[in-house]
């Protein structure tokens, strides 16, 4: 009992990471919200520590945690001292600095990771509401922006709001997608369904409205892809099937008005990008540059025909990106990682929830090869969650693939489903 006492407080503390994290945590450079969102994540780890144990956590998560950590450990490690002659740097990095943030963030993101495997699968699927409250947090405030088309800029924030509470309308958008997995489960499989319903009308709208042309072409595809992934074999009524149709026609209007506005500079611009990262690739392929220092080493190899007034601070291809930081070791962990990934995917396939969550984690991969909204400390927590859930070690559940047939059961009427039977 002291134990489940415990693991609901543990709960109600992580989903209030997850809150502040979607409302203060929507910049990508290192600020005073981001500490508070460290400090808090230390709070939450310590208070689940008794807890956090090798048997609820799982190996490979645990295993995979250390591998990260090692990874940016290595590039802080005084191996100059090692150099003969001590003309060499001190460090493998060329910001000790700056990778020492990238420590911490993912430290924080683990710290999270192992708070939600150590729940109960239950209180794991409960953070839900804490989730959509941070959810319609940023709907409102995305919609009064766009109603007024200013940027918003508040004494709680360092950075003018330019999407919801983030600081870029991309990342924005991409926080919006990742619930739409989730709400279509809600569609088909809890009672919920006019939230869900309405939920799922407001992101779409706000995304068309949010001016990303990945966020609105993502929203379409993902909607698409979690009907027809979460569906299955359920019987849908005639209503269901007209009003999702009508859906899918109006944000296809919306969506051929993007793309007519957008113009073929920003993907010129991210090539041009990610040809020079690959430069930096091919000089510090071994050990990188250092983890958090892209900004300070890719004008080394810009050519003087690519200089532009515009500051260049990440490669819009976090992939990239990372194997320019971290050299080979990151190259091996983004595979990993994939391979991982992948794997618990197909296993945990029967389970419409964790199969939500697989979707919803495959959005920001997808993202990520166009943009960097793994970034932000809101979509960071919020994937170390996603894996949370995706690797949970709790019993996964096969949910009913025929049709349900109404009981009364103690005078309460229950959904039985029904029997297949096979002949033949």
């Amino acid at each position: 009992m002291q134990n489940e006492s415990r693991g609901r407080v543990v709960k109600i503390a992580l989903g209030l990471l997850m809150l502040g994290a979607a409302i203060v945590g929507g910049d990508t450079v290192s600020n005073f919200n981001g500490d508070l969102l460290i400090f808090a994540a230390f709070l939450v780890f310590g208070l689940a520590l008794p807890d956090i144990q090798l048997t609820r956590v799982g190996t490979l998560p645990a295993v995979f945690g250390i591998l990260i950590l090692l990874c940016v450990l290595v590039q802080m490690l005084p191996l100059g001292m090692l150099d003969s002659d001590g003309l060499g740097p001190m460090f493998l990095t060329s910001s000790f600095i700056e990778t020492s943030r990238v420590l911490l963030s993912a430290f924080c993101a683990l710290m999270v990771l192992f708070v939600a495997l150590s729940l109960s699968y239950t209180q794991v699927r409960a953070l839900m509401p804490f989730l959509y409250v941070a959810l319609y947090c940023n709907l409102l405030m995305g919609a009064v922006q766009f109603s007024s088309r200013t940027r918003i800029r508040e004494g709680l924030f360092d950075y003018p709001l330019a999407g919801g509470f983030f600081v870029n309308p991309n990342h924005f958008s991409t926080f919006l997608v990742v619930f739409i997995p989730f709400l279509m489960f809600s569609i088909l499989y809890e009672k919920r369904k006019r939230f869900a319903v309405g939920t799922l009308c407001a992101v779409l709208l706000v995304l068309l409205a949010a001016n990303s042309m990945a966020g609105v072409g993502l929203g379409l595809v993902v909607t698409v892809a979690s009907a027809l992934g979460l569906m299955e074999r359920r019987h849908l009524s005639l209503y269901a099937v007209l009003g999702g149709l009508l859906l899918v026609a109006v944000y296809l209007v919306g969506f051929q008005n993007q793309v007519s506005m957008e113009s073929s500079v920003s993907a010129t611009t991210r090539y041009q990008f990610a040809m020079t990262t690959l430069e930096g690739i091919r000089a510090y392929f071994w050990m990188g540059v250092g983890y958090g220092t892209f900004a300070d080493a890719y004008p080394m190899f810009m050519r003087p025909e690519d200089i532009q007034r515009w500051y260049v601070n990440h490669a819009h291809n976090d992939y990239l990106e990372l194997v320019f930081e971290g050299g080979i070791l990151a190259l091996m962990l983004i595979v990993l990682y994939l391979a991982l990934f992948v794997r618990q995917a197909w296993l945990s396939w029967s389970d419409p929830f964790k199969r939500s969550a697989a979707i919803a984690i495959a959005i920001i991969l997808i993202h990520s090869t166009v943009d960097y909204p793994i970034r932000t400390f809101a979509i960071l927590l919020m994937f170390a969650v996603l894996n949370g859930v995706l690797f949970h070690q709790g019993k996964r559940v096969k949910m009913p693939r025929s049709r349900t047939l109404p009981v009364l059961i103690d005078g309460q009427e229950v959904s039985v489903p029904m029997a297949r039977v096979r002949t033949g």
